[in-house]
Protein backbone atom coordinates (compact mmCIF):
# COMPACT_ATOMS: atom_id res chain seq x y z
CA UNK A 1 0.00 0.00 0.00
CA UNK A 2 1.38 3.55 -0.51
CA UNK A 3 2.18 5.69 2.04
CA UNK A 4 -0.28 8.15 0.59
CA UNK A 5 -3.18 5.34 0.73
CA UNK A 6 -2.00 4.35 4.48
CA UNK A 7 -2.28 8.09 5.54
CA UNK A 8 -5.81 8.12 4.33
CA UNK A 9 -6.84 4.81 5.89
CA UNK A 10 -5.12 5.65 9.21
CA UNK A 11 -6.85 9.34 8.98
CA UNK A 12 -10.25 7.36 8.48
CA UNK A 13 -9.62 4.59 11.24
CA UNK A 14 -9.41 7.42 14.03
CA UNK A 15 -11.99 9.50 15.67
CA UNK A 16 -11.93 12.78 17.46
CA UNK A 17 -10.79 11.08 20.62
CA UNK A 18 -7.62 9.47 19.09
CA UNK A 19 -8.86 6.34 19.06
CA UNK A 20 -9.31 4.07 15.73
CA UNK A 21 -12.46 3.25 14.69
CA UNK A 22 -13.69 -0.06 13.31
CA UNK A 23 -14.03 -1.27 9.67
CA UNK A 24 -18.06 -1.89 10.93
CA UNK A 25 -18.12 1.72 11.85
CA UNK A 26 -17.04 3.14 9.23
CA UNK A 27 -19.77 1.49 6.67
CA UNK A 28 -21.90 2.70 9.16
CA UNK A 29 -20.50 6.45 8.93
CA UNK A 30 -20.67 5.84 5.01
CA UNK A 31 -24.22 5.06 5.11
CA UNK A 32 -25.07 7.95 7.31
CA UNK A 33 -26.95 9.52 4.63
CA UNK A 34 -29.03 6.92 3.09
CA UNK A 35 -32.55 6.07 4.43
CA UNK A 36 -33.63 3.46 6.20
CA UNK A 37 -37.15 1.90 6.57
CA UNK A 38 -38.66 -1.23 7.33
CA UNK A 39 -42.38 -2.67 5.71
CA UNK A 40 -45.19 -3.59 7.54
CA UNK A 41 -43.80 -7.59 7.66
CA UNK A 42 -40.84 -6.10 9.49
CA UNK A 43 -38.56 -6.15 6.23
CA UNK A 44 -35.24 -3.58 6.71
CA UNK A 45 -34.56 -1.51 3.06
CA UNK A 46 -32.88 1.09 2.14
CA UNK A 47 -32.92 4.23 -0.15
CA UNK A 48 -30.03 4.87 -2.09
CA UNK A 49 -29.31 7.09 -5.12
CA UNK A 50 -28.46 4.94 -8.30
CA UNK A 51 -27.54 6.93 -11.09
CA UNK A 52 -29.45 10.02 -9.63
CA UNK A 53 -32.71 7.73 -9.05
CA UNK A 54 -33.75 6.36 -5.74
CA UNK A 55 -33.58 3.00 -5.58
CA UNK A 56 -35.12 0.93 -2.67
CA UNK A 57 -33.15 -2.29 -1.74
CA UNK A 58 -33.69 -4.99 1.07
CA UNK A 59 -30.74 -4.74 3.50
CA UNK A 60 -30.09 -8.01 2.96
CA UNK A 61 -30.16 -8.76 0.09
CA UNK A 62 -26.58 -9.47 -1.62
CA UNK A 63 -26.84 -5.96 -3.66
CA UNK A 64 -27.10 -3.61 -0.89
CA UNK A 65 -24.11 -5.86 0.35
CA UNK A 66 -22.49 -5.47 -3.23
CA UNK A 67 -22.75 -1.37 -2.84
CA UNK A 68 -22.16 -0.68 0.98
CA UNK A 69 -18.54 -2.68 -0.22
CA UNK A 70 -17.93 -0.91 -3.24
CA UNK A 71 -18.49 2.40 -1.23
CA UNK A 72 -15.61 0.92 0.83
CA UNK A 73 -13.67 0.63 -2.11
CA UNK A 74 -13.71 3.73 -3.57
CA UNK A 75 -13.00 5.40 -0.58
CA UNK A 76 -10.00 3.18 0.86
CA UNK A 77 -8.63 0.71 -1.52
CA UNK A 78 -9.43 -1.98 -0.22
CA UNK A 79 -11.72 -4.59 0.85
CA UNK A 80 -14.33 -4.40 4.18
CA UNK A 81 -14.02 -7.06 6.04
CA UNK A 82 -16.89 -9.91 5.72
CA UNK A 83 -17.73 -9.78 9.73
CA UNK A 84 -17.31 -5.94 9.26
CA UNK A 85 -20.01 -6.06 6.40
CA UNK A 86 -22.26 -8.05 8.69
CA UNK A 87 -21.82 -6.33 12.24
CA UNK A 88 -22.94 -2.97 9.93
CA UNK A 89 -25.66 -4.92 8.40
CA UNK A 90 -27.17 -5.81 11.68
CA UNK A 91 -26.99 -2.03 12.95
CA UNK A 92 -28.19 -0.60 10.04
CA UNK A 93 -31.08 -3.05 10.21
CA UNK A 94 -31.93 -1.77 14.04
CA UNK A 95 -31.87 1.20 12.71
CA UNK A 96 -34.41 0.61 10.02
CA UNK A 97 -36.52 -1.31 12.27
CA UNK A 98 -36.75 0.93 15.26
CA UNK A 99 -35.92 4.08 13.83
CA UNK A 100 -37.14 4.18 10.54
CA UNK A 101 -40.66 4.53 8.89
CA UNK A 102 -42.71 2.06 8.22
CA UNK A 103 -43.62 1.65 4.24
CA UNK A 104 -44.94 -0.84 1.63
CA UNK A 105 -42.67 -1.29 -0.58
CA UNK A 106 -44.49 -2.64 -3.56
CA UNK A 107 -43.84 -5.28 -6.62
CA UNK A 108 -44.70 -4.09 -10.06
CA UNK A 109 -48.21 -2.34 -9.18
CA UNK A 110 -49.33 -0.21 -6.40
CA UNK A 111 -51.85 2.35 -5.55
CA UNK A 112 -51.25 5.76 -3.79
CA UNK A 113 -53.44 8.73 -3.39
CA UNK A 114 -55.97 7.54 -5.86
CA UNK A 115 -53.49 6.69 -8.72
CA UNK A 116 -52.40 3.53 -9.84
CA UNK A 117 -48.70 2.94 -10.41
CA UNK A 118 -47.06 0.23 -13.10
CA UNK A 119 -43.02 -0.03 -12.83
CA UNK A 120 -41.91 -0.23 -15.98
CA UNK A 121 -39.03 -2.24 -14.84
CA UNK A 122 -36.10 -0.31 -16.53
CA UNK A 123 -32.62 1.00 -15.73
CA UNK A 124 -34.27 4.80 -15.41
CA UNK A 125 -36.51 3.58 -12.89
CA UNK A 126 -39.98 5.24 -14.05
CA UNK A 127 -43.35 4.49 -13.91
CA UNK A 128 -46.71 4.81 -15.67
CA UNK A 129 -49.00 6.70 -13.59
CA UNK A 130 -52.79 6.50 -13.90
CA UNK A 131 -55.31 9.08 -12.43
CA UNK A 132 -59.23 10.35 -13.48
CA UNK A 133 -57.96 12.51 -15.95
CA UNK A 134 -55.44 10.47 -17.82
CA UNK A 135 -51.86 8.51 -17.86
CA UNK A 136 -48.48 9.63 -18.16
CA UNK A 137 -44.84 8.41 -17.46
CA UNK A 138 -43.35 9.65 -13.97
CA UNK A 139 -39.90 9.85 -13.43
CA UNK A 140 -39.85 10.03 -9.45
CA UNK A 141 -42.99 8.03 -8.43
CA UNK A 142 -44.69 8.17 -4.74
CA UNK A 143 -44.05 4.86 -3.72
CA UNK A 144 -41.48 2.22 -3.86
CA UNK A 145 -41.26 -0.54 -5.92
CA UNK A 146 -38.79 -3.93 -5.56
CA UNK A 147 -36.90 -5.83 -8.41
CA UNK A 148 -35.85 -9.23 -8.72
CA UNK A 149 -33.86 -10.79 -11.18
CA UNK A 150 -36.67 -12.16 -13.41
CA UNK A 151 -38.57 -9.08 -13.83
CA UNK A 152 -39.06 -8.03 -17.52
CA UNK A 153 -39.38 -4.41 -19.23
CA UNK A 154 -42.41 -2.86 -19.79
CA UNK A 155 -42.11 -0.80 -23.04
CA UNK A 156 -43.45 2.84 -22.86
CA UNK A 157 -47.04 3.00 -23.66
CA UNK A 158 -48.21 4.68 -26.18
CA UNK A 159 -51.39 6.22 -27.52
CA UNK A 160 -53.92 5.66 -29.75
CA UNK A 161 -54.38 2.12 -29.64
CA UNK A 162 -57.10 -0.11 -29.07
CA UNK A 163 -57.79 -3.36 -27.14
CA UNK A 164 -59.10 -5.39 -30.03
CA UNK A 165 -55.75 -5.50 -31.47
CA UNK A 166 -54.82 -7.97 -28.43
CA UNK A 167 -57.37 -10.76 -30.77
CA UNK A 168 -54.61 -11.12 -33.16
CA UNK A 169 -52.25 -12.47 -31.00
CA UNK A 170 -54.36 -14.96 -27.90
CA UNK A 171 -56.17 -18.15 -29.31
CA UNK A 172 -59.89 -17.95 -28.04
CA UNK A 173 -62.85 -19.33 -29.07
CA UNK A 174 -65.88 -17.15 -28.37
CA UNK A 175 -66.51 -12.64 -28.15
CA UNK A 176 -67.27 -13.68 -24.80
CA UNK A 177 -63.98 -15.27 -23.84
CA UNK A 178 -62.04 -12.44 -25.44
CA UNK A 179 -64.13 -10.29 -22.92
CA UNK A 180 -63.44 -12.42 -20.55
CA UNK A 181 -59.05 -12.27 -20.99
CA UNK A 182 -59.68 -8.36 -20.91
CA UNK A 183 -61.66 -8.42 -17.90
CA UNK A 184 -59.12 -10.39 -16.32
CA UNK A 185 -56.07 -7.89 -17.61
CA UNK A 186 -57.78 -4.94 -16.31
CA UNK A 187 -58.55 -6.67 -12.70
CA UNK A 188 -54.85 -7.40 -12.45
CA UNK A 189 -54.16 -3.72 -13.22
CA UNK A 190 -55.94 -3.10 -10.12
CA UNK A 191 -53.69 -2.86 -6.50
CA UNK A 192 -54.75 -4.19 -3.45
CA UNK A 193 -57.59 -6.22 -4.43
CA UNK A 194 -58.91 -9.70 -4.96
CA UNK A 195 -57.79 -11.53 -8.36
CA UNK A 196 -59.24 -14.10 -10.24
CA UNK A 197 -57.40 -16.98 -11.32
CA UNK A 198 -56.97 -17.33 -15.60
CA UNK A 199 -57.40 -21.28 -15.88
CA UNK A 200 -56.21 -21.57 -19.69
CA UNK A 201 -57.25 -24.98 -20.85
CA UNK A 202 -57.17 -26.45 -24.53
CA UNK A 203 -55.34 -29.74 -26.51
CA UNK A 204 -52.23 -30.02 -27.51
CA UNK A 205 -51.50 -26.93 -30.18
CA UNK A 206 -54.30 -24.71 -29.19
CA UNK A 207 -51.80 -21.98 -28.12
CA UNK A 208 -52.01 -21.99 -24.63
CA UNK A 209 -48.24 -21.37 -23.55
CA UNK A 210 -48.50 -18.12 -26.20
CA UNK A 211 -51.61 -17.28 -24.64
CA UNK A 212 -50.85 -17.25 -21.14
CA UNK A 213 -46.93 -15.40 -22.06
CA UNK A 214 -48.87 -12.85 -24.12
CA UNK A 215 -51.51 -12.53 -21.61
CA UNK A 216 -48.83 -11.63 -18.31
CA UNK A 217 -46.58 -9.70 -20.89
CA UNK A 218 -49.29 -6.88 -20.77
CA UNK A 219 -48.69 -6.60 -17.43
CA UNK A 220 -45.80 -7.89 -15.58
CA UNK A 221 -42.87 -9.43 -18.32
CA UNK A 222 -40.69 -11.63 -17.11
CA UNK A 223 -37.35 -12.31 -18.96
CA UNK A 224 -35.93 -15.31 -17.45
CA UNK A 225 -38.98 -17.06 -16.42
CA UNK A 226 -42.39 -15.96 -18.17
CA UNK A 227 -43.94 -19.53 -17.66
CA UNK A 228 -42.69 -21.49 -14.51
CA UNK A 229 -43.47 -25.26 -13.65
CA UNK A 230 -45.66 -25.77 -10.83
CA UNK A 231 -44.04 -25.50 -7.29
CA UNK A 232 -44.64 -28.52 -5.50
CA UNK A 233 -45.37 -27.13 -1.89
CA UNK A 234 -47.98 -24.49 -0.68
CA UNK A 235 -44.80 -22.88 1.32
CA UNK A 236 -42.71 -22.87 -2.46
CA UNK A 237 -46.17 -21.65 -4.23
CA UNK A 238 -46.11 -18.66 -1.70
CA UNK A 239 -42.93 -18.08 -2.13
CA UNK A 240 -43.19 -17.99 -6.22
CA UNK A 241 -45.95 -15.68 -6.01
CA UNK A 242 -44.25 -13.33 -3.66
CA UNK A 243 -41.51 -12.86 -6.40
CA UNK A 244 -43.64 -11.14 -8.81
CA UNK A 245 -47.28 -9.52 -9.62
CA UNK A 246 -48.12 -12.05 -11.72
CA UNK A 247 -47.49 -16.00 -11.58
CA UNK A 248 -47.79 -17.93 -14.45
CA UNK A 249 -47.51 -21.93 -14.26
CA UNK A 250 -47.09 -23.77 -17.57
CA UNK A 251 -48.25 -27.31 -18.53
CA UNK A 252 -50.73 -28.27 -15.27
CA UNK A 253 -51.75 -31.89 -15.51
CA UNK A 254 -53.81 -31.64 -11.96
CA UNK A 255 -53.86 -29.43 -8.64
CA UNK A 256 -53.47 -31.65 -5.21
CA UNK A 257 -55.78 -30.38 -2.53
CA UNK A 258 -53.18 -27.87 -0.51
CA UNK A 259 -51.91 -26.27 -3.81
CA UNK A 260 -55.20 -25.74 -4.79
CA UNK A 261 -56.33 -24.33 -1.41
CA UNK A 262 -52.85 -21.67 -1.51
CA UNK A 263 -54.07 -20.49 -4.99
CA UNK A 264 -57.67 -19.94 -3.59
CA UNK A 265 -55.29 -18.02 -0.74
CA UNK A 266 -53.50 -16.22 -3.09
CA UNK A 267 -56.50 -14.81 -5.37
CA UNK A 268 -58.27 -13.59 -2.26
CA UNK A 269 -55.27 -12.33 0.03
CA UNK A 270 -54.04 -14.77 2.37
CA UNK A 271 -50.93 -16.26 4.73
CA UNK A 272 -48.53 -18.80 4.68
CA UNK A 273 -46.14 -19.38 7.37
CA UNK A 274 -42.86 -20.88 7.60
CA UNK A 275 -40.19 -22.05 9.86
CA UNK A 276 -37.56 -19.42 10.18
CA UNK A 277 -34.14 -20.51 8.93
CA UNK A 278 -31.96 -21.69 12.07
CA UNK A 279 -34.62 -21.68 14.47
CA UNK A 280 -36.78 -23.88 16.34
CA UNK A 281 -39.72 -21.56 17.52
CA UNK A 282 -39.90 -18.56 15.11
CA UNK A 283 -42.05 -18.44 11.47
CA UNK A 284 -41.70 -16.15 8.66
CA UNK A 285 -45.13 -15.15 7.37
CA UNK A 286 -45.67 -14.78 3.50
CA UNK A 287 -48.96 -12.80 3.15
CA UNK A 288 -49.60 -12.59 -1.05
CA UNK A 289 -52.28 -11.02 -3.13
CA UNK A 290 -51.40 -11.92 -6.54
CA UNK A 291 -52.95 -12.81 -9.94
CA UNK A 292 -52.17 -16.10 -10.98
CA UNK A 293 -52.60 -17.81 -14.32
CA UNK A 294 -52.78 -21.57 -15.14
CA UNK A 295 -52.58 -23.92 -18.40
CA UNK A 296 -52.71 -27.14 -19.14
CA UNK A 297 -54.82 -29.60 -21.34
CA UNK A 298 -58.28 -29.91 -18.96
CA UNK A 299 -59.24 -29.98 -16.02
CA UNK A 300 -56.67 -27.88 -14.33
CA UNK A 301 -58.93 -27.31 -11.56
CA UNK A 302 -61.11 -29.60 -10.12
CA UNK A 303 -62.02 -27.82 -6.76
CA UNK A 304 -65.19 -25.87 -6.58
CA UNK A 305 -63.33 -23.24 -4.25
CA UNK A 306 -61.00 -22.67 -7.08
CA UNK A 307 -63.45 -22.76 -9.99
CA UNK A 308 -65.33 -20.43 -8.27
CA UNK A 309 -62.27 -17.87 -8.26
CA UNK A 310 -61.73 -18.35 -11.72
CA UNK A 311 -62.08 -17.55 -15.49
CA UNK A 312 -62.03 -20.39 -17.86
CA UNK A 313 -60.93 -20.39 -21.13
CA UNK A 314 -61.30 -23.57 -23.34
CA UNK A 315 -58.60 -23.17 -26.50
CA UNK A 316 -59.80 -24.23 -29.87
CA UNK A 317 -57.55 -25.64 -31.95
CA UNK A 318 -55.20 -23.85 -34.52
CA UNK A 319 -55.36 -25.22 -38.10
CA UNK A 320 -51.68 -25.63 -39.20
CA UNK A 321 -52.74 -23.32 -42.34
CA UNK A 322 -53.91 -20.20 -39.57
CA UNK A 323 -50.18 -21.24 -37.61
CA UNK A 324 -47.03 -18.48 -37.89
CA UNK A 325 -43.56 -19.17 -36.97
CA UNK A 326 -42.41 -17.63 -33.63
CA UNK A 327 -39.40 -15.13 -34.62
CA UNK A 328 -42.36 -13.22 -37.19
CA UNK A 329 -45.76 -14.12 -34.14
CA UNK A 330 -43.69 -12.04 -31.54
CA UNK A 331 -41.44 -9.19 -33.79
CA UNK A 332 -45.74 -8.05 -34.10
CA UNK A 333 -46.37 -8.34 -30.94
CA UNK A 334 -43.52 -6.14 -29.88
CA UNK A 335 -44.48 -3.82 -33.02
CA UNK A 336 -48.26 -3.69 -31.15
CA UNK A 337 -47.63 -3.94 -27.34
CA UNK A 338 -46.99 -0.67 -26.69
CA UNK A 339 -50.64 -0.01 -27.76
CA UNK A 340 -52.23 -2.44 -26.23
CA UNK A 341 -51.04 -1.28 -23.30
CA UNK A 342 -51.91 2.11 -23.61
CA UNK A 343 -55.12 0.96 -24.68
CA UNK A 344 -55.84 -0.72 -21.62
CA UNK A 345 -54.47 2.15 -19.39
CA UNK A 346 -57.49 4.78 -21.23
CA UNK A 347 -59.64 2.21 -19.19
CA UNK A 348 -58.40 1.92 -16.54
CA UNK A 349 -58.41 5.85 -16.23
CA UNK A 350 -62.08 5.82 -16.89
CA UNK A 351 -62.64 3.56 -14.55
CA UNK A 352 -60.62 5.37 -11.76
CA UNK A 353 -63.72 7.95 -12.61
CA UNK A 354 -66.64 5.97 -12.54
CA UNK A 355 -65.64 3.09 -9.67
CA UNK A 356 -67.71 5.35 -6.77
CA UNK A 357 -71.10 5.24 -9.40
CA UNK A 358 -71.00 1.37 -9.68
CA UNK A 359 -73.40 -0.63 -7.45
CA UNK A 360 -73.98 -4.40 -8.63
CA UNK A 361 -77.46 -6.16 -7.96
CA UNK A 362 -75.94 -9.50 -7.57
CA UNK A 363 -72.36 -9.73 -6.11
CA UNK A 364 -70.99 -12.95 -6.75
CA UNK A 365 -67.78 -14.22 -4.99
CA UNK A 366 -65.17 -11.86 -6.47
CA UNK A 367 -67.20 -9.14 -5.90
CA UNK A 368 -64.59 -6.35 -6.10
CA UNK A 369 -63.62 -7.94 -9.28
CA UNK A 370 -66.73 -7.82 -10.80
CA UNK A 371 -67.34 -4.25 -9.73
CA UNK A 372 -64.18 -2.70 -10.81
CA UNK A 373 -64.64 -4.32 -14.30
CA UNK A 374 -68.07 -3.04 -14.34
CA UNK A 375 -67.03 0.47 -13.98
CA UNK A 376 -64.39 0.06 -16.91
CA UNK A 377 -67.64 -0.97 -19.17
CA UNK A 378 -68.42 2.56 -20.58
CA UNK A 379 -64.73 3.07 -21.77
CA UNK A 380 -64.89 -0.45 -23.24
CA UNK A 381 -68.10 0.48 -25.10
CA UNK A 382 -70.06 -2.75 -23.88
CA UNK A 383 -73.36 -2.50 -22.88
CA UNK A 384 -74.49 -2.00 -19.34
CA UNK A 385 -74.18 -4.84 -16.90
CA UNK A 386 -72.62 -6.77 -19.91
CA UNK A 387 -69.56 -7.91 -17.95
CA UNK A 388 -72.21 -9.59 -15.29
CA UNK A 389 -73.90 -11.17 -17.63
CA UNK A 390 -70.99 -12.95 -19.41
CA UNK A 391 -69.12 -13.77 -15.84
CA UNK A 392 -72.34 -15.37 -14.78
CA UNK A 393 -72.01 -17.76 -17.86
CA UNK A 394 -68.16 -18.11 -17.46
CA UNK A 395 -68.93 -18.97 -13.53
CA UNK A 396 -71.75 -21.82 -14.94
CA UNK A 397 -68.84 -23.61 -17.23
CA UNK A 398 -66.86 -23.11 -13.96
CA UNK A 399 -69.32 -25.23 -11.67
CA UNK A 400 -70.17 -27.81 -14.63
CA UNK A 401 -66.27 -28.64 -14.55
CA UNK A 402 -65.68 -29.36 -11.20
CA UNK A 403 -69.26 -31.57 -10.64
CA UNK A 404 -67.84 -33.42 -13.65
CA UNK A 405 -64.52 -34.22 -12.67
CA UNK A 406 -65.74 -34.93 -8.70
CA UNK A 407 -66.59 -38.65 -8.26
CA UNK A 408 -69.12 -37.56 -5.50
CA UNK A 409 -70.74 -34.82 -6.85
CA UNK A 410 -71.33 -37.26 -9.95
CA UNK A 411 -72.95 -39.97 -7.63
CA UNK A 412 -74.87 -37.48 -6.06
CA UNK A 413 -76.41 -36.13 -8.80
CA UNK A 414 -77.71 -40.01 -10.17
CA UNK A 415 -78.61 -40.99 -6.97
CA UNK A 416 -80.83 -37.69 -6.89
CA UNK A 417 -82.05 -37.91 -10.17
CA UNK A 418 -85.76 -39.51 -9.57
CA UNK A 419 -85.69 -38.58 -5.77
CA UNK A 420 -87.16 -35.65 -4.33
CA UNK A 421 -85.31 -35.80 -1.21
CA UNK A 422 -83.11 -38.61 0.96
CA UNK A 423 -81.92 -38.23 4.82
CA UNK A 424 -79.85 -40.38 6.57
CA UNK A 425 -76.75 -40.36 8.76
CA UNK A 426 -73.18 -40.40 7.03
CA UNK A 427 -72.49 -44.17 6.78
CA UNK A 428 -75.24 -44.59 5.33
CA UNK A 429 -74.69 -41.64 2.93
CA UNK A 430 -71.67 -43.38 1.77
CA UNK A 431 -73.33 -46.74 1.23
CA UNK A 432 -75.96 -45.66 -0.70
CA UNK A 433 -73.98 -43.14 -2.87
CA UNK A 434 -71.30 -46.05 -3.36
CA UNK A 435 -73.41 -47.80 -5.68
CA UNK A 436 -72.73 -45.05 -7.86
CA UNK A 437 -68.78 -45.01 -8.10
CA UNK A 438 -67.08 -48.00 -10.53
CA UNK A 439 -64.06 -48.22 -7.68
CA UNK A 440 -64.41 -47.10 -3.90
CA UNK A 441 -60.59 -47.55 -3.32
CA UNK A 442 -60.05 -44.51 -5.60
CA UNK A 443 -58.34 -41.53 -4.10
CA UNK A 444 -60.95 -38.98 -4.99
CA UNK A 445 -63.84 -40.99 -2.99
CA UNK A 446 -64.49 -39.96 0.17
CA UNK A 447 -64.62 -42.07 3.53
CA UNK A 448 -67.26 -42.68 5.51
CA UNK A 449 -65.88 -40.33 7.68
CA UNK A 450 -64.52 -37.50 5.42
CA UNK A 451 -68.18 -37.43 3.23
CA UNK A 452 -69.58 -34.31 5.12
CA UNK A 453 -67.01 -32.31 4.36
CA UNK A 454 -66.86 -33.09 0.78
CA UNK A 455 -70.55 -33.07 0.50
CA UNK A 456 -70.04 -29.24 2.29
CA UNK A 457 -67.26 -28.67 -0.34
CA UNK A 458 -69.17 -29.29 -3.54
CA UNK A 459 -72.67 -28.10 -1.99
CA UNK A 460 -72.42 -24.48 -4.15
CA UNK A 461 -72.09 -26.85 -7.36
CA UNK A 462 -74.81 -29.29 -6.63
CA UNK A 463 -77.07 -25.96 -5.64
CA UNK A 464 -76.48 -25.02 -9.30
CA UNK A 465 -78.70 -28.02 -10.45
CA UNK A 466 -80.93 -28.15 -8.05
CA UNK A 467 -79.73 -30.19 -5.51
CA UNK A 468 -79.61 -29.09 -1.75
CA UNK A 469 -77.04 -30.58 0.88
CA UNK A 470 -78.55 -29.75 4.33
CA UNK A 471 -76.47 -31.02 7.71
CA UNK A 472 -79.04 -31.25 10.17
CA UNK A 473 -76.90 -31.72 13.40
CA UNK A 474 -77.21 -34.36 15.50
CA UNK A 475 -80.74 -35.71 16.21
CA UNK A 476 -80.92 -38.77 18.56
CA UNK A 477 -77.02 -39.31 19.05
CA UNK A 478 -77.00 -39.80 15.37
CA UNK A 479 -75.39 -37.23 12.47
CA UNK A 480 -78.25 -36.88 10.20
CA UNK A 481 -77.92 -35.25 6.51
CA UNK A 482 -80.21 -34.45 3.94
CA UNK A 483 -80.21 -34.44 0.37
CA UNK A 484 -83.35 -31.90 -1.20
CA UNK A 485 -84.52 -31.96 -4.78
CA UNK A 486 -85.43 -28.19 -6.27
CA UNK A 487 -86.78 -27.54 -9.39
CA UNK A 488 -85.76 -24.24 -9.95
CA UNK A 489 -81.81 -24.57 -9.74
CA UNK A 490 -79.74 -21.46 -9.41
CA UNK A 491 -76.00 -20.60 -9.75
CA UNK A 492 -74.86 -19.78 -6.39
CA UNK A 493 -73.27 -17.00 -5.49
CA UNK A 494 -71.62 -17.86 -2.14
CA UNK A 495 -69.11 -20.83 -1.62
CA UNK A 496 -69.01 -22.87 1.40
CA UNK A 497 -65.59 -23.24 2.45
Amino acid sequence: MSEELQNVDALANEDTSGEKKTQSQILVEMASDVEFFHTPDEKAYAVIMIDGHEVAMPLRKKKFKRWLQMKFYEDFGKVAGSQAVEDALSMMEGAALFKGEKHEVHSRIAEHEGCIYIDLGNELHTSIEIAEDGWGIRLDPPVYFKRTNSMGVLPVPKKGGTIDQLKKFINYQHEDDFKMVVAWVLGAMRPNSPYPILVVQGEQGSSKSTTTKVTRSLIDPSETMPLRNLPKTEEELAIAASKAHIGAYDNISSLSNAISDTFCKIALGGSVAKRELYSDDEETVITVMKPSILNGISDVGKRPDLLDRSIMLNLPAIPEEKRTDEQTFWKKFEEERPYIIGAFLDVISSALGNIDNVELEHKPRMADFALWVTACEKALGWYPDEFMDIYKRNRSRGVEQSLETDPLAVAVLEFMENRAEWTGTPTAAYEALSEYVEDRRDRAWPTSRSIRGRLTRIAPGLRSQGIHYIDLGTEKNKRMLKLKRDDKPEIDEDVIL
